[in-house]
């Protein structure tokens, strides 16, 4: 691979030139100009970005840490951080970290080592310690979705709990009382807003909600699937309110092979 000295040498200048060329550093004639970027492409020579980032001390790239790729929301979320981005001169380091807390910690301590100019994180959960490591970072930060406790940074969410009423109260408004719920993994704090949501429509309506209409899933669409096929095993209920949309493939599918 060629280096600038070798730029520098075919074009016969100074690789201090060169540079001045690469980086705008300081003006230089446009015959000095013209020869290097004939030799840069002769020799097919490409900058080096971690030179030119420890100089600027910018990477103009953001890290993403999303936790599940699988899932249409998570990847409509990617896209359009991934289009800002692109729009504004950055790249994107996309890491799914499939619901896994360690596999988190790893894809964190390599973005930071990247030195990223930014980090954008929809938290996993469920790790005691991940909160202390995001505590620590000193890169800029932007928390989506998921809401990290004792971590100072900016947040984007939506109202969970009020997500989790307005489904059940539109179920409730079709006339629906039999209403059960399949709610996320219990160690995230959107799955227990959801269900809180849920819980308090129920109570409005005064309807008291039985244990084994309430079954905690994985936000996947076999969790969902499992978690329906339980409850229309026996005394099925006329609505189920899914977690999110993945749960809500699995129930559609369990229903579908029951002819429901």
């Amino acid at each position: 691979m060629a280096t600038i000295k070798d730029v520098a040498a075919l074009a016969g200048i100074s690789y201090t030139t060169v540079s001045h060329v690469l980086n705008k550093s300081r003006p230089v004639s446009d015959q000095v100009r013209l020869k290097v970027e004939a030799a840069i492409v002769e020799l097919d020579y490409v900058p080096s970005a971690v030179a030119r980032s420890l100089k600027a001390k910018s990477t103009s790239t953001i890290g993403l840490l999303i936790p599940n790729g699988i899932n249409p929301y998570f990847a409509e979320l990617a896209r359009g951080i991934e289009d800002y981005c692109e729009r504004n001169g950055f790249c994107v380091i996309l890491c799914n970290s499939d619901d896994n807390p360690q596999k988190q910690r790893n894809y964190l301590r390599v973005l930071l080592e990247k030195r990223v100019d930014g980090l954008i994180v929809s938290s996993v959960g469920g790790d005691e310690g991940l909160a202390g490591g995001f505590a620590a970072v000193r890169t800029p930060m932007v928390v989506v979705d998921r809401e990290l406790e004792d971590v100072e940074a900016d947040l984007v969410r939506i109202d969970h709990e009020l997500g989790g009423y307005l489904a059940t109260r539109h179920l409730l408004d079709l006339g629906h009382r039999h209403i059960a719920c399949i709610s996320g993994p219990e160690h995230t704090s959107v799955a227990r807003l959801r269900l809180r949501g849920y819980q308090r429509a129920m109570q409005q309506a005064q309807i008291e909600v039985p244990p084994h209409w309430v079954i905690a899933s994985d936000y996947t669409s076999p969790g969902g699937y499992e978690a329906a096929a339980t409850l229309l095993a026996k005394d099925p209920p006329s609505a189920i309110f899914a977690g999110n949309d993945m749960i809500g493939i699995g129930v559609l599918r369990a229903a579908a092979e029951r002819n429901v």
